[in-house]
C-alpha cells in the first residue's frame, strides 16, 4: 500500500505519514529481533490521566532512526495502548544519512499521523479517508494560520546566534513505495513580510498594517511596500462591506469592490465612487526605493441597492 507524507519546512515544520501503521515504512527493513529503547534524565508517570513523562535529554534509538528531545509525552487509553506521543523541545530525527528538526513532534494513533511543526498553534493537519478510497487517511486538510509576527525563525537560534528568519511555508508531498521515499512535490505558502494581519475569532481579517511594517524587505517581484493601514468592515452576517484607508490622521472609504467612496445615500451606504490605480513609484524602503501607490482615475462608478436591508449593494461603471 502506498503512503504519503506532508511536510511543511521552512519554519514551520510539520510531517504526516498516511497509511494504517504510521511506522511501518520507518520499520519496513527493521532487524529481526530489533528494539526500540527510550532514555531519559527522569520519568514520571500519572497513573490518573494515564500519561507517562520522559523529561530532560530524552532519547529513543530504534534500529531505523534516533530522535532526540528535551521531553517526551506519551498518552495512554484505559486498555494501555499507546493513543498519542509527543516530543517536544528541539526535537532531532537522524535516519540514514537524513537529520530532521523542528520544535515539536506528534503521533497521533487515531489519525495514523506523525506531525512535525515549529510552532503546533500555527499548523494543523488532518487526516481522512476520501469516500470509495479502499486505503485509509490518504488524505489531509491542512489548516495555516497567519504568523502573528513575520518574518517568523526557522527554529530556535543556539546561545548567542541570530535565528535563520523566513516568510514561506513550504508543503511536501511524499510517496512510499514500500522500500523508498520519493522526491517531495512542493506546495509554497508565502506570507509578506512587509504586512501586518489582523484577524478576530471568526478568522475575518480586521486590518492590514502596511505602514508599520514598510522597512521590511518582500521580494518585489510578488510585493511592493505600502504607506497605509486598511481597517475592513463587515455586517451582522460577516460579509464585508468594505474598509477604511488610514494615512496618519487621513482617512479615505472604500467600497467593498475597492472603490474609493465619493459620496454616499440618506443610508450612509455608498451612493458613486472612483476607481483607483495602483502603480510602483520611486520611493524609499527596502525594495530597491520601489514602493506601491494609489492613483485616482476619472472613472466613477454608481451603486444601487435592492432595499433598505441591502448593505453591499451592486455598481455600474459611469459613461
Amino acid at each position: 500500500m502506498k503512503k504519503l507524507a506532508l511536510v511543511l519546512f521552512a519554519g514551520m515544520l510539520a510531517c504526516a505519514l498516511f497509511a494504517e501503521d504510521p511506522l511501518a515504512a520507518l520499520r519496513a527493513t527493521r532487524p529481526k529481533g530489533g528494539t526500540t529503547t527510550i532514555t531519559s534524565d527522569t520519568l514520571e508517570f500519572n497513573y490518573k490521566d494515564f500519561v507517562a513523562l520522559f523529561d530532560g535529554n530524552v532519547r529513543v534509538e530504534d534500529p531505523q532512526f534516533t530522535l532526540t528531545a528535551d521531553k517526551m509525552l506519551i498518552f495512554f487509553d484505559k486498555t494501555n495502548e499507546v493513543r498519542r506521543l509527543d516530543a517536544i523541545g528541539d526535537v532531532k530525527v537522524v535516519s540514514d544519512d537524513r537529520t530532521g528538526s523542528c520544535g515539536r513532534a506528534i503521533y497521533t494513533r487515531a489519525t495514523g499521523t506523525i506531525v512535525l511543526q515549529g510552532d503546533p498553534a500555527l499548523v494543523e493537519i488532518k487526516a481522512f479517508t476520501p469516500n470509495n478510497s479502499p486505503f485509509q487517511n490518504t488524505a489531509a486538510t491542512i489548516t495555516l494560520t497567519h504568523p502573528p509576527v513575520l518574518p517568523f525563525p526557522v527554529a530556535p537560534a543556539a546561545a548567542g546566534e541570530k535565528p535563520l528568519m523566513t516568510s514561506r511555508v513550504d508543503i511536501g508531498v511524499f510517496v512510499h513505495n514500500g522500500v523508498h521515499w520519493s522526491p517531495p512535490a512542493l506546495l509554497s505558502f508565502y506570507y509578506p513580510p512587509n504586512e501586518e494581519r489582523l484577524y478576530d475569532a471568526n478568522s475575518r481579517l480586521v486590518k492590514v498594517d502596511y505602514a508599520k511594517a514598510f522597512d521590511n524587505y518582500a521580494d518585489p517581484v510578488l510585493t511592493l511596500p505600502k504607506r497605509w493601514i486598511d481597517v475592513y468592515q463587515y455586517d451582522d452576517a460577516g460579509n464585508r462591506l468594505g474598509f477604511e484607508r488610514w494615512r496618519g490622521n487621513l482617512m479615505d472609504s472604500f467600497t467593498a469592490d475597492g472603490f474609493k467612496v465619493l459620496t454616499r445615500d440618506v443610508l450612509k451606504r455608498p451612493a458613486t465612487a472612483r476607481v483607483v490605480e495602483y502603480l510602483p513609484r520611486t520611493g524609499a524602503g527596502p525594495s530597491g526605493g520601489i514602493e506601491l501607490s494609489e492613483s485616482e482615475t476619472t472613472r466613477t462608478v454608481t451603486y444601487t441597492y435592492k432595499d433598505a436591508h441591502d448593505q453591499r449593494g451592486t455598481f455600474k461603471e459611469n459613461e
